[in-house]
């Protein structure tokens, strides 16, 4: 048989006999190099198991026609002395032409069938049941003790959820949310649980009937989470995110009304030294106070003195190790702001006005407002006296605003200055991004079907609470009219007399009106509205979210720090190309411009406004430790 005739067969060549030329190579895309790394590790601990597919070449060269992934991570294993140049690596030679070549490459990257991730992870724990160790899978597939824990819970999952993983009746995220509870029992009945309410299998449905009314340890403060466990209260984690259960509600509601009440009274005694007529907490006067009473205000403005001790505080409280720790020493430097805001009142003017003491619900943080008036008993407020006390009018806009919470100090609300250590975004800037995040998810819901409207109406419902991002109210004027006009009873006519396609159409455009994701603080969670982004198509959401995002507004009024590391996000997936040593030293306008066009160019979000979907143009699917060695063995597309 001559050598134009002779049918592929195996043999070994020197790697540095290798080339890939690119007209004969189907995948003209690069691979993400935490892919070719993760491949790389694979073949280090296996071998390569899959041979590559070459032709002969000129100069005794063999061309590459499958198995350029596999190529680069050899090199990879080259460069990092794993491997030698004159290693041999098994080939299957093929005496093909420039088309038949550039076929097989084809075919090889197209009738590979995807290893499904059920079969990855049964298998892990299958490796356990035969003796390998967590330790020895991490050292063999080169991955961390975690992402093996996540494996091994995915992989011991109930027989019957793996089986519906495997048939698509639930995704990824079910699964892992499954994973929260060990027993199969419990697993099965959350399961069935499910199925009988007919609500679907989301990652958020899963986990509220695992976790119950188990409460978020982000939710909790330092402090308070140190006290909990103190008390023998227990914490269960995730695997798949960094969020904790607190698992015993009844005593943390203790403990909660325990340090509350001392709160209370501690900051009750300190004021009462001060000379107010009189001090309250929040929950004993009408939820009026906040935006009908008058407050007067005064001219604040910190001593050198006064700013030296407050910054030497709060920068003690980010070095120190501990959060329990650290949430006291910053309480030292809010009691110093206050006390100093408090000294600018004269005597007068504190007999005449009072102060409320708020404790926020989810991190126990003290808040105090003060120079309230309590109105008249006819209802208004005696202020010309206290006005004359304090020889100045009332500034422009002192009613507080509805949602500005008790306490806050003028300007807390406002753009931060771009000196403020570790704060990169404002808080106005969070509202202004929020609120162009509540258009596009109220047009993803008004242009949706209907079935995510009637969930999140039915969710805002059963869970209503102060942080839901669903209302069922309309408090500003709407972009779609508010029903057909008149009351209850007029309006209920109306509907009733509608067709049901139509009735649902009306439904979905006011729940899709109804709803508010806009964040007021920094430091508040917004559990309720990243669930709430999460359940909208994240295709039609990413759209609506970059179209309406203000990305150059949005560096000029964030700091460098931020810019910097938006910018090495998107240095990191290919689309700015190397960023230049120099820009270190750019002036802000330049860092604006360049991180403005180029996130423009590819869609890129703040992570404030990202859905579980988001990527940039160019990211591609990573495949890490099982999956890369599958890959390189042919059992998952390339």
């Amino acid at each position: 048989m001559t050598e134009a005739t002779e049918s592929p067969r195996l043999r070994e060549v020197a790697f540095a006999d290798l080339v890939t030329p690119d007209e004969i190579n189907a995948r003209e895309s690069a691979s993400s190099r935490k892919s070719i790394e993760e491949l790389a590790n694979a073949i280090h601990a296996k071998g390569l198991i899959n041979p590559l597919v070459v032709r002969p070449g000129d100069g005794g060269k063999f061309e590459v026609a499958d198995g350029r992934r596999r190529f680069k991570a050899m090199q990879l294993l080259i460069r990092s002395k794993r491997m030698n140049r004159k290693d041999v690596v098994p080939v299957i030679v093929r005496n093909e032409d420039d088309a038949e070549a550039l076929e097989t490459s084809l075919m090889a990257n197209t009738y590979r069938e995807d290893m499904h991730p059920v079969d990855h992870f049964s298998t892990f724990a299958r490796l356990i049941e035969r003796g390998r160790s967590e330790a020895d899978i991490a050292a063999t597939y080169c991955l961390d003790e975690r992402t093996v824990k996540q494996r091994l819970a995915l992989g011991k999952l109930a027989p019957e959820i793996r089986d519906a993983w495997r048939k698509d009746k639930i995704d990824a995220e079910a699964a892992q949310a499954f994973t929260i509870h060990p027993s199969h029992d419990v697993q099965l009945a959350a399961f069935e649980s499910i199925k009988r309410q007919r609500c679907g299998y989301s990652r958020q449905t899963v986990r509220r009937e695992l976790a119950g009314k188990k409460v978020p340890a982000g939710q909790v403060s330092a402090a308070m989470l140190e006290n909990y466990v103190a008390a023998g209260g227990t914490i269960t984690d995730s695997l798949f995110d960094d969020e904790r259960f607190l698992d015993d509600g009844a005593l943390l509601k203790t403990l909660k009304a325990d340090e509350r009440a001392q709160q209370i009274s501690e900051a009750r005694a300190w004021l009462a030294g001060h000379g107010w007529s009189w001090v309250a907490e929040a929950a004993e006067l009408p939820d009026e106070w906040r935006w009908q009473w008058e407050r007067i205000r005064v001219d604040h403005t910190l001593s050198s003195d006064e700013l030296a001790a407050i910054n030497a505080l709060e920068d003690q409280a980010e070095a120190c190790d501990s959060e329990a720790k650290a949430d006291a020493l910053q309480a030292k430097a809010d009691r110093l702001l206050m006390q100093s805001e408090i000294d600018q009142f004269t005597p007068e003017m504190r007999a005449r006005c009072g102060a409320v003491i708020s404790v926020q619900s989810w991190n126990g943080r003290v808040d105090i407002a003060v120079g309230i008036v309590k109105p008249s008993t006819d209802g208004t407020a005696d202020l010309e006296t206290i006005i004359d006390a304090a020889g100045r009018q009332p500034e422009p806009g002192a009613d507080e605003p509805a949602d500005v919470e008790a306490g806050e100090s003028e300007g807390a609300s406002g753009d931060q200055d771009e000196s403020e250590a570790g704060v990169l975004i404002s808080t106005a800037l969070l509202r202004d991004i929020t609120a162009a995040q509540t258009d596009a998810a109220r047009a993803v819901i008004a242009n949706g079907s209907g079935h995510l409207a009637l969930c999140v109406a039915v969710a805002a419902l059963e869970a209503a609470s102060y942080g839901s991002p669903a209302k069922l109210q309309i408090t500003h004027e709407a972009a779609v009219p508010r029903s057909r006009g008149g009351n209850f009873a007029s309006v209920l006519g109306t509907l009733t007399g509608m067709a049901h396609a139509d009735v649902l159409e009306h439904f979905t455009n006011q729940v899709a009106e109804s709803l508010n994701l806009e964040a007021f603080s920094n430091k508040a969670p917004r559990t309720a509205s990243e669930a709430l982004v999460a359940a909208l198509d994240g295709a039609a959401y990413l759209r609506e979210m970059r179209e309406r995002f203000a990305v150059e507004d949005y560096f000029k009024r964030a700091q460098r720090d931020l810019i910097f590391d938006a910018i090495g996000e998107m240095e990191e997936a290919g689309v700015t190309g190397p960023i230049p040593e120099t820009a270190i030293d750019w002036k802000k306008a330049a860092l604006v411009e360049f991180a403005a066009r180029h996130a423009s160019a590819c869609g890129w979000l703040p992570v404030e406004l990202r859905h579980p979907d988001y990527a940039l143009e160019v990211r591609e699917r990573r495949l890490t430790g099982k999956d890369a060695a599958a890959e390189q063995s042919g059992e998952v597309a390339a």
